[in-house]
């Protein structure tokens, strides 16, 4: 899963940033969409948005960044504290999602000890995936 690169999903070179180049890209402003969307830190159905991601075009998810409600464009960046954030998206992908989408994460540690996590996700070439308790979701938008 982590293994392997998507190829093709918008964003994919953020899997390359560390801090300066992610807040860089943070700086340019780029509202949520179909194929970005940002989380304050790891919410309990990140596998929904992956599906979805997965089942349309692809997408990346920044967690650590906070929106703005009305513009969608990064508002603040708190990071996210977590012992193990790849292991906990990973995990939740695995136990939720039928079969699992080919994603790649990758974690930027900042300077206050917080971290950035950037998760991409191809577009299913194979088949639809399945969310084991919401069955067929697909991106439309934010």
């Amino acid at each position: 899963m982590s293994g392997s690169r998507p190829t093709g999903p918008a964003f994919i070179e953020l899997l390359e940033a560390d801090e300066s180049a992610l807040d860089a890209f943070l700086e340019l402003g780029v509202s949520e969409g179909a194929v970005l969307d940002y989380k304050k830190d790891l919410p309990s159905d990140i596998s929904e948005t992956i599906a979805a991601m997965a089942n349309t075009d692809g997408g990346t998810v920044i967690l650590g960044v906070e929106e703005d409600a009305t513009t969608k464009k990064p508002a603040r960046r708190p990071g996210v504290q977590m012992k193990d954030p790849q292991g906990a998206v990973v995990g939740q992908v695995r136990s939720m999602l039928e079969p699992v989408p080919d994603l790649s994460t990758h974690v930027v540690k900042r300077s206050d000890g917080t971290a950035y996590v950037v998760v991409v996700t191809a577009p299913s070439t194979r088949r639809i995936v399945i969310h084991r308790a919401k069955s067929l979701l697909v991106r439309v938008g934010d």
